[in-house]
């Protein structure tokens, strides 16, 4: 084929490559325009827990306190990506969100809050909200902890959505920065202000958790010596 048969050909099926281009261009628009943008949000949440342990014992403490800090930390991580952390992150977001009489930028974009009350929350779940956020909380519970199957757990128990605790696996980072007792939380989603709300909430958990943890542990060490206290008297 010469240069002007090649020629007439293009012209003859000009408006076929035109209109072709022009459909594959179509195609990808539309493919791009149906997927939302993603945000990330990140915070880092300094322990303490290098910096307070002793290194002064030269023989063997420094690595039995690198040791424990290590272990520590290790703790810490896994109380962050725990299942129950996530679960309750799960049920308080779903209580905030359901609770909301009208977006609020600051947590939630007007798109993003018309969806869920209109798309999401189905009326099962729109029925359990309450005059407070704590009476909604206390009843989105106890439909997450009933034995029958309902709207609330295939919101809380699942790959999608807000409110799924199987996506924060896959979206929501909680780990040891580097060598440092920083902890890095990273969660990405498609709305950014649920993204820093979302994060917001599951460093108010964490904390609490943690508190609790070691209070319990004070606890445990000063009723021991109470004991024995009272036992060498």
């Amino acid at each position: 084929m010469n240069l002007t048969t090649f020629l007439q050909l293009i012209y003859r099926n000009l408006l076929l490559l035109l209109a072709g281009g022009l459909l594959a261009a179509t195609a990808a628009w539309w493919f791009v325009s149906q997927q939302k943008q993603e945000f990330t949000s990140e915070a880092l949440l300094s322990t303490g827990i290098i910096s307070s342990v002793s290194i002064k014992n030269a023989d063997g403490g420094k690595s039995a306190d690198r040791d424990y800090a290590q272990n520590e930390l290790e703790n810490l991580v896994s109380l962050a990506n725990a299942h129950k952390t996530r679960e309750e992150l799960a049920t308080r977001l779903l209580a905030t969100y359901l609770q909301m009489p009208q977006p609020d930028v600051r947590l939630i974009s007007e798109a993003e809050y018309n969806e869920l009350h209109t798309a999401v929350f189905k009326p099962e779940v729109k029925a359990l909200r309450d005059s407070t956020l704590e009476g909604t909380l206390a009843r989105i519970i106890r439909q997450r902890d009933a034995a029958t199957p309902n709207e609330v757990q295939k919101l809380i128990f699942s790959e999608k959505g807000y409110f799924g605790i199987d996506q924060y696996a896959k979206n929501l980072k909680v780990y040891r920065k580097g060598t440092s007792d920083l902890l890095q939380f990273t969660y990405t989603t498609t709305d950014a202000a649920i993204c820093r709300h979302t994060l917001a909430v599951l460093l108010d958990i964490f904390m609490d958790k943690h508190a609790t943890l070691k209070k319990g542990q004070s606890s445990e060490v000063s009723a021991y010596f109470a004991e024995a206290t009272t036992q060498s008297t």
